[in-house]
C-alpha cells in the first residue's frame, strides 16, 4: 500500500514537470528564436518549443525543478508577457487599432506627415519634427533591442533598426530616419494581423470538436466531456450532431460530412466498421461509434499540432 502511495507520487510529480505557458506580445517569426534561446539557457529546462501560430511555449523541468517563476520572469524582460493558458476563457477580438503597435503606427505616420507639411511650410524646423517622429517610433523598440541584449540575444531585428535611425539622425538625415521606422512599424503590425487572423484561424479548427459527448452505459446514455474519453469507450453521435472521438462506427449507418476536416464537399455514407474523425457532422441517422484515439491525438488535434 505504502509503495503504490510512493509509485503514485512519483507519477504526478513526473506530469507536473511537463509545463505549458501562453506567450503574449508575439508579433514576428524571429520572437520565437529569441524566448526559445532565453528559456533554454536557464537552469533546470529542457524539451523547449514555441509555436508562433498558437503562442504556447512547451518545456520539460529537470533536477529537481517545479517552478515557472524563473522562466516568467526571463520572458518578461524580453518585452513580452506569460498567462497561464485557460482553455474555456473567451478571447476578445481587438482591432489593430486598439493595440500598442497600431497606434503607434498612427502616431508615427501623423508626425510624419506632419513633417511633410513643415518641410513645405517652415523648413527650418522640419528635421526636428522628423528626429522627434523617428525617436518616439523607435522607443519601444529600443527598449526591446536593450531587453535582448541584457537577456543575451543582442543580435536582433530590433538592435539593427535601432543602430540604422540613431546613425541617420547623427548624420543630419532625419527623414530617413522617420521613414526607416515607420515602414518598419507598418511592416511588423501588416505581420501581426496576419498571425492574429492565423491563430483565429487555428481557435476555429480547435471549435469543431464537441466539449460533450454522450457515453453508452448499459442501455442509456451520459453526457460526458469529450476529452474524459478513454479508448474503447462506446459514444452516441445524434444527427446533426459532430463527431467527438476519432472511431469505428459499431451500431447504425449515416451520411457524414467531414468537409470541415478533410475538405471532401459531399458527405459520404458509412456504417458498421467504417473510420469517423473527430469533428465531422452526423448528417442523418443514430449511430453509435468506439472510441479509438483520444482527445490529445484525434485528427483535429493532430492538424493543430502541425501547424
Amino acid at each position: 500500500m505504502e509503495r503504490d502511495s510512493i509509485l503514485q507520487g512519483q507519477d504526478m510529480a513526473t506530469e507536473a514537470k511537463k509545463t505549458e505557458l501562453v506567450i503574449d506580445g508575439m508579433d514576428c517569426a524571429s520572437c520565437v528564436n529569441k524566448i526559445e534561446g532565453v528559456v533554454c539557457k536557464l537552469p533546470g529546462i529542457e524539451n523547449v518549443s514555441l509555436n508562433y501560430t498558437n503562442q504556447k511555449l512547451k518545456f520539460d523541468f529537470k533536477d529537481g525543478f517545479d517552478e515557472t517563476g524563473h522562466v516568467v520572469t526571463a520572458i518578461e524582460k524580453l518585452g513580452y508577457k506569460v498567462v497561464t493558458p485557460q482553455a474555456d476563457a473567451p478571447q476578445a477580438v481587438t482591432r489593430w487599432w486598439q493595440t500598442g503597435k497600431g497606434r503607434l503606427v498612427i502616431f508615427s505616420g501623423a508626425m510624419l506627415a506632419l513633417a511633410v507639411v513643415l518641410s513645405l511650410v517652415l523648413p527650418d524646423y522640419a528635421d526636428y519634427v522628423y528626429a522627434f517622429a523617428a525617436l518616439v517610433a523607435l522607443a519601444p523598440l529600443a527598449k526591446k533591442a536593450v531587453m535582448g541584449a541584457v537577456a543575451g540575444q543582442p543580435f536582433t531585428i530590433e538592435t539593427l533598426v535601432t543602430i540604422a535611425v540613431v546613425g541617420a539622425i547623427a548624420i543630419n538625415e532625419a527623414p530617413e530616419a522617420a521613414v526607416v521606422v515607420f515602414l518598419f512599424l507598418i511592416g511588423e503590425l501588416l505581420e501581426m494581423m496576419a498571425a492574429a487572423k492565423a491563430r483565429s484561424s487555428v481557435q476555429a479548427l480547435a471549435d469543431l470538436v464537441p466539449k460533450s459527448a454522450f457515453l453508452v452505459v448499459g442501455d442509456g446514455t451520459r453526457e460526458v466531456a469529450a476529452d474524459s474519453l478513454k479508448i474503447g469507450d462506446v459514444i452516441e453521435v445524434r444527427p446533426g450532431g459532430r463527431v467527438p472521438a476519432d472511431g469505428v462506427i459499431a451500431e447504425g449507418q449515416t451520411s457524414i460530412d467531414e468537409a470541415a476536416v478533410t475538405g471532401e464537399s459531399m458527405p459520404r455514407r458509412k456504417g458498421v466498421g467504417d473510420g469517423v474523425y473527430a469533428g465531422s457532422i452526423n448528417a442523418d441517422g443514430v449511430i453509435r461509434v468506439t472510441v479509438e484515439k483520444g482527445a490529445e491525438n484525434n485528427m483535429i488535434a493532430r492538424i493543430l499540432q502541425m501547424v
